[in-house]
């Protein structure tokens, strides 16, 4: 499938919302206002350099600025990895479910099989410095819900997100990695081979134009990408301070649901478990059957019904 989002009129288009955000130093709210107050002047379809006296006026940004800033992104657009494509809000290809929110990203790249953001997909997430039992934890939940059907979708960071990607790739599972930088960038920088993997057999997403820079800010954005491209978040194991817990708060926020591990509730070194199930409306599984009945109890699937056995059990 060829998607139709890279003809020459969405890359300008994309040009123009990207320069903005890049004068507005990537403030991504701030860029948005600025960006929809553009679009009353002048046509989002055509280069906005050509306007840009009139463009500084307008949005009260210096002209020299905007023309450093254009060359700076439309060179980014022409060091994209030919197979990536740059997906705008409301077209067909950009993902069902991260579409009905109303701070969705107004453009994606995806590298890969795009397709796969239209299936049902399953996050899940957790520490950058797991147990040995995480580990097992994560790989077989990756391993189960493959056989339910569903895409695997991490954060390619260090440890939970690893042993999530591993297991589908080695499983024939299709997982997507949602980053938190460009996708001419790897971080961090020995999950490249992992990256070019995800490539080739899954997806890559990201909201970061290449001439984007990389701040500590851009993952809880790709946390709230991730949550909402989702059905559901599964919080494998993470400390109390853990980013997994910022993703899981996006993931509340947006309507999705939350799952936790029975034995990290029970766990009485741990409150946040306790606190997102009792406080906050995640809820709590030991079985992959239980978390597929929590999805179908919500009407999100229909869940497949498999034979239960010793082997599904997870927590």
């Amino acid at each position: 499938m060829t998607p139709v989002s890279n003809d020459p009129q969405s890359l300008t288009g994309a040009t123009n919302y990207f320069t903005i955000l890049g004068v507005h130093q990537w403030a991504w709210k701030k860029g948005h206002e600025a960006f929809e107050k553009a679009k009353q002047h002048w046509p989002i379809t055509t280069p906005w350099i050509d306007y840009a006296d009139e463009v500084s006026l307008v949005l009260g940004i210096d002209a020299t600025t905007w023309r450093k800033m254009y060359d700076q992104v439309e060179h980014g657009f022409k060091i994209l990895p030919p197979d990536t494509y740059v997906i705008q809000r409301g077209q067909s290809l950009y993902p069902r479910l991260l579409q009905t929110l109303p701070d969705a990203p107004e453009f994606l790249f995806m590298r890969g099989q795009v397709w796969l953001a239209q299936q049902p997909i399953i996050s899940v997430v957790g520490t950058r410095q797991p147990s040995d039992d995480g580990i097992r934890k994560a790989q077989a939940l990756a391993t189960l819900l493959g056989q339910y059907h569903m895409v695997i979708a991490s954060g390619l960071a260090r440890g939970i997100d690893r042993a999530a990607h591993e297991a589908a790739l080695d499983n024939q599972t299709p997982t997507i990695a949602v980053i938190g930088t460009p996708v001419t960038k790897t971080y961090p920088k020995e999950h490249q081979r992992l990256q070019s993997m995800i490539a080739d057999r899954g997806l890559i997403i990201s909201p970061f134009h290449p001439a984007a820079p990389i701040h500590r800010w851009n993952f809880p954005k790709r946390n709230a990408v991730m949550s909402g491209i989702s059905l559901a978040t599964v919080v494998v194991e993470a400390r109390e301070t853990s980013g997994a817990l910022i993703q899981a708060d996006y993931a509340l926020r947006q309507g999705r649901l939350v799952f936790v591990p029975q034995s990290a509730v029970e766990n009485t070194a741990l409150q946040w478990p306790r606190r997102y199930v009792n406080e906050k409306g995640a809820q709590s599984f030991r079985r992959i059957d239980e978390l597929m009945r929590g999805l179908n109890n919500v009407r999100v699937l229909p869940v497949q019904q498999k034979e239960s056995d010793e082997e599904t059990r997870i927590y």
